[in-house]
């Protein structure tokens, strides 16, 4: 019966057979592809898989055989708007919501393919989504990829299904009707990468992220100051104690020099008294006198006394220690103010 509608429904030409209904092609022979001129051809041509010329090459129209996977192999039939609602193809510009339908008339061993991309421009912020309203007796499929060869990504769907895609693919909606009452419905739309909700769930995280850093570095400023003025102090006071320590010394030194300057002086105080106990003020005036300023005194004058015999003894040098009287110069050498010498 398929067979006799594909003979009904083709004209043979050449090595090949125009046609419009591409599921009687494929079913008849395994080794039958279907081919197109173009995505929105209304009809194509039959060809056996080992015909490469004419309508028949691969290389140069639409032919299933260069299909990545079965599902895709049906969309390489015509598409008919008596058929399929909606257009073949659509490019989303914004997020409008788009409804695609198959039509009364569709029945069995018919198909719809429809087509939906995006412009570049959104092809790093939104997403296509694609919603399956009805799917009755039918065999439907999505399918995706960078182009109609390369979509070799692809699901079967029923009613109920969703699927988001990324913007920069090609989205393939594939309806085959299995019986008469096959029907499908669907929505489609460009939506943003990220809905409201995940958008504040987002900026929430990234707030809190960073004001946990602003935090975390206010600590970590806080801590280097405070660690520094620790430091500081403690370089200060270690300053203060080195001072204080060498104040210290230079006290205890200098009150040991004190002691025996002292010392020294009542010891030679002590050496220059009498044996009464009575200081000779001579001796010590002398003493203070320096060695610039002490003149000898000359000696004590001389006394001869004439004994009875001169020749005999001779004449007797006696000394008046009595008369014996600092000279005038040495007076005023040891009048002079003395200044006071420290043995430090």
């Amino acid at each position: 019966m398929i067979y006799l509608v594909f003979l009904l429904s083709s004209t043979q030409v050449n090595s090949y057979t125009a046609s419009s209904n591409c599921m009687s092609c494929l079913s008849a022979s395994t080794n039958n592809k279907f081919c197109m001129t173009s995505w929105l051809s209304s009809s194509g041509y039959c060809c056996d898989k080992s015909n490469t010329n004419d309508y028949c090459s691969s290389s140069r129209y639409l032919c299933s055989d260069a299909a990545p996977n079965d599902a895709m192999k049906l969309s390489f039939c015509p598409f008919s708007q008596s058929l399929c609602f909606d257009k073949a193809q659509t490019t989303l510009t914004d997020n409008s919501i788009h409804t695609a339908a198959t039509s009364n008339t569709f029945g069995k061993d018919n198909v719809c393919a429809w087509k939906i991309k995006t412009v570049s421009d959104y092809y790093f912020n939104k997403k296509i989504s694609v919603e399956i309203k009805i799917a009755s007796n039918v065999n439907c499929y999505i399918a995706f990829g960078e182009s109609m060869l390369k979509a070799t990504q692809y699901s079967a769907c029923k009613a109920g299904s969703s699927f988001v895609i990324d913007a920069n693919q090609h989205v393939f909606v594939i309806a085959q009707g299995l019986t008469t009452a096959a029907q499908m419905q669907f929505n489609y739309q460009m939506k943003d990468s990220m809905d409201f909700m995940y958008l504040i769930f987002i900026y929430s995280g990234s707030l809190f992220t960073f004001l946990l850093l602003i935090s975390a570095l206010m600590v970590a400023l806080i801590w280097k100051w405070v660690k520094s003025l620790i430091i500081q102090n403690q370089i200060f006071w270690q300053k203060i104690a080195a001072e204080m320590s060498a104040t210290v010394l230079q006290v205890e030194k200098l009150k040991k020099q004190t002691t025996s300057y002292q010392s020294h002086s009542h010891q030679q105080i002590g050496d220059k008294t009498n044996d009464d106990g009575h200081i000779d003020i001579h001796q010590r005036q002398r003493s203070a006198v320096p060695m610039d300023d002490y003149v000898i005194p000359p000696p004590p004058p001389i006394i001869q006394i004439n004994s009875l015999d001169d020749n005999i003894y001779p004449p007797v040098r006696l000394v008046d220690y009595n008369s014996a009287k600092p000279s005038q110069q040495q007076q005023r050498a040891s009048s002079r103010p003395q200044p006071i010498k420290f043995n430090l």
